[in-house]
């Protein structure tokens, strides 16, 4: 399952050399029952299980969502929280309950950092906080064009960045003596309007699945 997880430009051959020792120590009818899950065979990727089609629902606000998440959540569908968190993209960026990726802040403990109103607001309006770990730098080239990422690795005079958080192993390469300037971001790269296309019951089921911190059996989840 580990090979669908998202990480930096290492991670995946790390991974791969995990598996190639665990391998080498298997006898040969080990190989044989353990084929399906040496060859990969039905592994969900849960971070590329988005959907990018969804219909428009409404442009929602922080205070209408508060309102309603305050009303209470008790009794929302757990499997339907975390489908929600895989429809629009969470898993892309963000690690929770051990899957997802690292480009993005650790949420399985977000319950204890946030309450309602801020994850709520977060997710809304994810620019009008951004954490210095996880802003975006905008290189002005020399050449009048801009790049807008974070850098991932320092390489001599060649700066590898990150411009596309779901894509964290894809990197542009820009040569510091092609930059003029350089300033941070005020945008978050996480983008706006991801809830626009969930109804009102989806939403809360994904605000229980995240406040769980991916607990199956939290309270709310009882009928």
């Amino acid at each position: 399952q580990a090979q669908k997880y998202k990480g930096g430009a290492s991670f995946k051959g790390f991974i791969q050399n995990i598996k190639a020792e665990a391998v080498d120590l298997l006898s040969e009818s080990e190989k044989v029952a353990l084929a399906d899950v040496l060859e990969g065979k039905n592994l969900q990727d849960v971070a590329l299980n988005y959907d990018m089609n969804r219909k428009f629902v409404k442009e929602y606000s922080t205070e209408e969502l508060v309102k309603e998440i305050e009303k209470g959540l008790s009794g929302r569908d757990f499997a339907h929280g975390k489908k929600m968190f895989a429809t629009v993209a969470c898993y892309g960026c963000h690690y929770f309950s051990g899957e997802g990726g690292s480009a993005g802040p650790d949420l399985t403990g977000v319950s204890g950092r946030f309450n309602a109103h801020d994850l709520i607001e977060s997710v809304v309006a994810p620019s009008r906080t951004i954490s210095d770990q996880y802003q975006s730098t905008i290189f002005e080239l020399k050449d009048g064009s801009d790049v807008i990422g974070r850098v991932a690795n320092l390489a001599g005079d060649n700066l590898m960045v990150i411009t596309d958080m779901l894509a964290p192993g894809d990197f542009t390469n820009i040569a510091r003596e092609k930059i003029e300037s350089t300033r941070l971001s005020t945008v978050s790269q996480m983008p706006e309007g991801l809830l626009n296309s969930l109804s009102l019951e989806e939403i809360k089921d994904l605000i229980a699945y995240l406040l769980s911190g991916g607990d199956s059996g939290s309270s709310l989840f009882r009928k």
